[in-house]
């Protein structure tokens, strides 16, 4: 029965007290324990684990050619690399480390492709438009897809994106705002996106005023690289890709 002496915040301070001193008790019991303690429990329930086993059948997939893309059923996860000769993406170009990776939810949570839509390929279509616009070549990219169908897409992508750290990601890249659809009137205020500094051609992205120089957002690319690490094999991913 709790003390009506004591205040919520006491309380709350002697439970933290509690399971502090619980937790070194434990950790004292283990280093007298004979016998070893395993580094790590793996829970096939646990969903962070679930992502990382996807993501790890996801670079199992074939790669096509973005050039060749045709409409196909599903949603899931996907992901673009670059294997052309623009310099700045020279670290990148033709390994297994994505330029992007990015999902696509479903019309309706299902197993049967043909309820999920075209979502898949209605998001590469996207971006092949956007490529294409800004003067890139769609030959020298190619893209991988895993379609899901527990809608499970959303972790999946978190997973890869915090392993690759693509370089056109907002999360992790330095070259936000390839993914943008295009700034509203009321957005137009927004400083032009990193990445339509260094790929200019997007109209809607010309109307604003780019928040850094084109010599600046290079460096940025440049610095990305050398801190992260670009993975030339499927092997060098299997290796460090752990739950």
């Amino acid at each position: 029965m709790r003390s009506p002496t004591l205040t919520v915040k006491q309380m709350a301070r002697y439970v933290s007290e509690i399971r502090k001193y619980a937790k070194q008790l434990d950790e004292a019991a283990n280093v007298l324990d004979l016998v070893a303690q395993p580094k790590q429990i793996i829970d096939p329930n646990d969903p962070k684990f679930q992502a990382v086993v996807l993501a790890l059948r996801f670079i199992q997939e074939e790669r096509h050619p973005l050039s060749d893309l045709t409409p196909f059923y599903g949603s899931g996860v996907y992901a673009l690399y670059y294997t052309g000769p623009l310099l700045p993406y020279a670290p990148i170009a033709g390994s297994e480390t994505p330029i992007y990776v990015g999902k696509a939810d479903p019309d309706i949570v299902s197993v049967k492709p043909i309820e999920q839509g075209i979502r898949l390929y209605t998001r590469l279509v996207e971006h092949l438009r956007n490529i294409e616009k800004v003067g890139l070549y769609p030959k020298h990219f190619e893209y991988r897809y895993l379609p899901l169908g527990d809608g499970t897409q959303v972790s999946v992508e978190k997973v890869l994106i915090d392993f690759f750290k693509p370089v056109w990601n907002n999360e992790g890249g330095c070259l936000s705002g390839f993914g943008k659809h295009g700034d509203s009137a009321s957005t137009r205020a927004n400083k032009r996106s990193s990445w339509d500094i260094l790929h200019p051609g997007r109209t809607w992205a010309e109307k604003s005023e780019p928040k850094r120089s084109h010599n600046e957002v290079l460096s940025d690319v440049a610095e990305h690289f050398a801190l992260n690490p670009v993975y030339q094999t499927m092997a060098q991913i299997v290796e460090r890709l752990r739950f």
